[in-house]
């Protein structure tokens, strides 16, 4: 498809693949302004979603992966309307709400994307500028200049996104992974990920790492991770704090407890309502979420085949009637999508859409796996795909530990790059 417009009687074409590479550039420069200030980076986020959708509405092309996405956000959202019973749109309620639906309108867009490999290798690398731009930024906040409002997690996951698009940049550039700039790179991000605090980020950019050697020395490399980490735990006494965050062992002692409280406690629908119970412990983020995660399994026995409905994690009148009841009835109102999750992707689907929802969750990852091994063999770069088999695993861990279909945060940090790898245009030649 192309777009034509005059200029100074010349012409300008605009083509989809164009359009296409700044969707994307819009959409992390979002992400990454997001750390700073949220109501700006939705304008970006959305600009991203307006400009991909135009890019590729008349393509006669529908890739099976869309076709897929759509279905599970046509079952998401009519299920979430389906139970709304008091039904009051307001300001209110689209900021409370947006995050959940503009996030799945990302996945849409992003599935519609296919670029080929030399616009994928010119959008790395500029998302790779974008990056370096925002690291001094980091730094200089990490030495107590207050510039941005993220979490850990959101500081980890962009950090990990940074050392992705390098991972890109060297798949198609057919650079080795010990070029001097990956390194450089490495290193970087290391230290970064690092000091963000995020234990989640820290597992991810290690898998990303040393999961080819993982994979090709197992016994091995398994039994160095577990001699290295007791040897880590015993040297610092079996804790060790990184900036705000904590990794102490000794957290192990209260989770049983966390989890009997969870199962239990009517009262707690969200991580922070752990503290009511007077459980002592030395990490409360582990805790409460293994309190929500049991807590998440006993609300998925009340109607494990549909769930509650979607959006209905926090809400106490969720609670169906009959574990073989279809669809609960709700005597309450409003759904909340405002950061009350099971903290775990896969128990939350299965707590508001039960067994349907799930099944539906684990097609879209194994059709991401799938689709970027086939797009990698095609394109003859075989021996890259153990590396990109470990960004697959470390956005699966990533889903244990927060709910990743819930933000644009992990969307475009865990979804994209992996959408763009298995998207990939190529030459008719070079074709499956």
């Amino acid at each position: 498809m192309y777009l034509t417009k005059s200029i100074d009687n010349k012409s300008v074409y605009l083509d989809k693949y164009t359009i296409n590479f700044w969707s994307v550039l819009t959409a992390y420069f979002g992400f990454l302004v997001s750390t700073a200030s949220p109501m700006i980076a939705a304008v970006f986020l959305i600009l991203s979603i307006f400009l991909s959708c135009f890019g590729n509405i008349f393509s006669n092309k529908i890739s099976p992966l869309f076709l897929l996405i759509l279905i599970i956000i046509v079952f998401k959202i009519s299920y979430y309307f389906l139970l709304l019973d008091n039904l009051k749109p307001s300001l209110e309620f689209f900021s409370r709400e947006g995050r959940f639906i503009l996030s799945l309108a990302l996945l849409a867009a992003f599935s519609m994307i296919r670029l080929g490999v030399k616009d994928v290798i010119k959008l790395a690398k500029a998302c790779r500028i974008l990056f370096l731009c925002w690291l001094p930024i980091y730094v200089v906040n990490f030495l107590g200049v207050n510039l941005l409002e993220a979490s850990h997690h959101q500081r980890g996951s962009v950090i990990i996104s940074g050392f992705v698009w390098q991972f890109l940049i060297s798949i198609y550039s057919d650079k080795t992974r010990f070029s001097s700039d990956f390194l450089i790179m490495s290193i970087i991000c290391a230290a970064c990920v690092l000091i963000s605090g995020s234990r989640v980020s820290i597992i991810g950019f290690l898998l990303i790492s040393f999961f080819p050697l993982f994979k090709q020395y197992f016994i091995r490399a398994s039994l160095a991770a577990i001699i290295s980490l007791a040897l880590i735990l015993v040297f610092f006494e079996g804790r060790i704090e990184v900036g705000e965050r904590k990794f102490d062992l000794s957290v192990i002692e209260s989770i049983p407890a966390a989890m009997a409280y969870g199962a239990t406690a009517n009262s707690l629908s969200h991580a922070s309502d752990f503290s009511d119970s007077g459980i002592a412990t030395t990490d409360f983020n582990v805790t409460a979420r293994f309190a929500m995660f049991a807590r998440s399994f006993v609300r998925f026995t009340s109607s494990p085949l549909l769930g509650i409905g979607v959006g209905r994690f926090d809400d106490f009148g969720s609670f169906c009637s009959s574990a073989y009841t279809l669809v609960c009835i709700h005597d309450q109102g409003f759904s909340n999508y405002a950061g009350n999750t099971a903290h775990n992707v896969f128990l939350h689907i299965l707590v508001e859409e039960g067994l349907l929802g799930f099944f539906l969750l684990c097609l879209l990852l194994r059709m991401i796996l799938r689709t970027c091994q086939n797009s990698l063999k095609a394109s003859g770069h075989d021996m890259f795909i153990h590396p990109v088999v470990g960004i697959w695993f470390y956005m699966a861990i990533s889903g244990f530990f927060n709910h990743i279909l819930a933000s644009p945060l992990f969307i475009i940090s865990l979804f994209l790059p992996l959408i763009l790898i298995s998207q990939i245009s190529y030459e008719p030649k070079n074709r499956v």
